[in-house]
């Protein structure tokens, strides 16, 4: 062979080993990829699968991770919030009136036209103690966005888009209609939730009288309000002082909080410190609020007596504490942008 067409199958020979070589190494890095895939397919199958128990210690393990990173000053109360590039995080505490602004927020969005229309989700029960699942499916969610469902409060950084907003009852009347609501339940959801259950048709009273109505279903009432509000960091494992404070603390996380009793102003208020995503929101709200109040009034309840009063208020003193800050905060909000 010529030494001119020797060295051309030897250069031709080169480059197809370095081809060979190339291309080995792209399906190695293509298998790699394809395992890591599945793998984080497979991590995230596995969590969504636990069960509520686990969701709960899960979460409270992952607390103090949070804590660490640290969090920073954040003062978002009564600041308006301008635009439509954020998710609305509606906590929901418990027959607080929160199905009838969800309502009325779902009108709003059915009527609206633009590229910006308002969509609306509901948290998993399964994840709603725990701040990981919680952070993770809030991101994924298109915006502008209403999140609703009874989670804890988790805290989100400074650049986030989430704002938060709630609403409080006056605690005594709350948990009597709670009480009454998960044995008797409402229009939408007749029947309540007790079925079978010795204690199903025991009234207040009767209760606080019966050692295991009381400790199994009267004292799980009791921290609803603060637990939810506290979140899931160390001192909110159990219905404490401290517990109260952090609440209170965390307060300025949120845009506002507003008051069932007030729930009028509540909704305008909501419309003046969301003037771009919530605009109407109170005139659906002022049309379905009758029907509302009778799709979501707890069925039957018997007011308790002035000695079973005294128990509960005495229980719920430190909800009272928290109940009176966000009103004190409430009425100086609604001084401010001038509604009297």
């Amino acid at each position: 062979m010529a030494p001119a067409a020797a060295f051309v199958v030897s250069s031709r020979i080169k480059r197809i080993g370095l081809l060979a070589i190339a291309l080995t190494s792209l399906l190695g890095f293509l298998w790699l990829s394809m395992t890591n895939i599945l793998g984080i397919q497979d991590e995230i199958r596995r969590v969504w699968s636990v069960d509520s128990t686990r969701v709960f210690q899960h979460s409270r393990k992952k607390a103090s991770a949070w804590e660490r990173r640290g969090e920073g000053e954040i003062h978002r109360w009564g600041l308006p919030v301008n635009g439509t590039d954020h998710i609305i995080f509606f906590n929901a505490i418990p027959k607080t009136g929160c199905r009838s602004v969800a309502r009325a927020a779902a009108m709003l969005s059915a009527h609206q036209t633009s590229d910006a229309r308002l969509q609306m989700s509901v948290l998993p029960d399964t994840i709603l103690n725990d701040e990981d699942q919680i952070r993770s499916l809030i991101a994924t969610y298109n915006r502008p966005h209403i999140v609703g469902g009874h989670a804890v409060f988790v805290p989100f950084p400074s650049t986030s888009p989430v704002r938060y907003v709630n609403i409080m009852r006056e605690p005594l009347a709350r948990l009597v209609s709670h009480y009454y609501f998960i044995r008797y339940g409402d229009s939408a959801q007749p029947g309540g939730f007790l079925a079978g259950d010795d204690s199903s048709m025991m009234t207040l009273d009767e209760c606080l009288k019966n050692k295991e109505c009381r400790t199994q279903h009267y004292k799980t009432l009791v921290p609803t309000t603060i637990s939810q509000l506290c979140g899931v960091g160390e001192i909110c494992r159990s219905y404490s002082r401290e517990a109260m404070l952090q609440a209170i603390r965390n307060l300025d996380h949120y845009t506002m909080v507003g008051l069932t009793e007030e729930m009028d102003t509540t909704v305008l208020l909501l419309e003046k410190m969301f003037p771009d995503i919530m605009r109407g929101l109170h005139g659906y709200f002022a049309r379905s609020q009758n029907d509302s109040m009778k799709k979501f009034k707890t069925s039957q309840k018997t007011y308790p007596s002035p000695e079973t009063v005294a128990i509960i208020k005495e229980d719920l003193s430190w909800e009272y504490e928290l109940y009176d800050e966000v009103k004190k905060r409430f009425i100086d909000l609604k001084t401010r942008v001038g509604f009297q």
